[in-house]
């Protein structure tokens, strides 16, 4: 019934995000409100993001500009072993000073030598490809295919995947790209950013409607599923 479903809306040309299963110690964000998410308390950076009804239900909408938000947690604490997951619409974007690098997570500690991030990267053709970084004292690794492109103004699924020091990156299910990184748990005093980086450059344009972190390197097959058209 559930794959009927999807090819149904896949053809009418709606967007279905289907829920996989969900590990008890799953981390999952929606991003309907502003005054706290997953229990933590919302600081804006310098505005805070408009809610809006989309097709997929609330999401926050960021005008690429000065809205941005930042929550003093790490919805990965200790783990050494996990997936984030991220439901979005990078829209297009004039791509002038630092807009053609958006970052829509930030994760770091306080003192900058232990961070994730999660960006676009926006070509001339208004297209983008996903761009990801882990950083330890011990390595770090940038993965970036800018000829897997996607489209801007449509709803897709974004996952790292992190386990056994590899790292895979997933756009809409299919793996763009996978390396080898030494991640250590952000600690102490971990903040994460969401819609810009944490030194408010970099703002992204668009909507965010999910990100959830899972404690284990999922499989694709157990994403949050995602339909699009093009």
């Amino acid at each position: 019934m559930i794959k009927f479903l999807s090819f149904v809306l896949l053809h009418l040309g709606i967007v279905s995000f289907l829920p996989a299963q969900t590990d008890t110690s799953t981390v999952i964000w929606y991003f309907d409100r502003m005054d706290s998410i997953g229990g933590y308390a919302v600081t804006p950076l310098n505005h805070l993001p408009d809610v809006k009804e989309t097709p997929l239900g609330k999401a926050a909408v960021f005008n690429g500009i000065d809205d941005g938000i930042l929550l003093n947690c790490n919805p990965m604490g200790t783990a050494t072993t996990f997936t984030i997951e991220v439901i979005f619409r990078p829209d297009s974007n004039d791509l002038s000073g630092d807009r053609s690098q958006p970052r829509f997570i930030h994760l770091k500690n306080t003192d900058n030598s232990r961070r994730i991030t999660m960006e676009t990267r926006i070509l001339p053709n208004q297209q983008w490809a996903l761009d990801t970084y882990i950083k330890s004292e011990k390595s770090n690794l940038t993965q970036l295919d800018s000829l897997q492109t996607h489209t801007s103004g449509t709803w897709h699924h974004a996952a790292i995947v992190y386990g056994d020091s590899l790292m895979r990156q997933y756009v809409d299910g299919a793996l763009q790209r996978s390396g080898t990184v030494i991640y250590l748990p952000i600690d102490p005093l971990p903040k994460i950013s969401v819609g810009v980086r944490q030194d408010l450059r970099y703002w992204f344009k668009g909507a965010i409607r999910m990100i959830k972190v899972s404690p284990r390197a999922l499989h694709p097959s157990e994403f949050t599923q995602s339909r699009t058209t093009r």
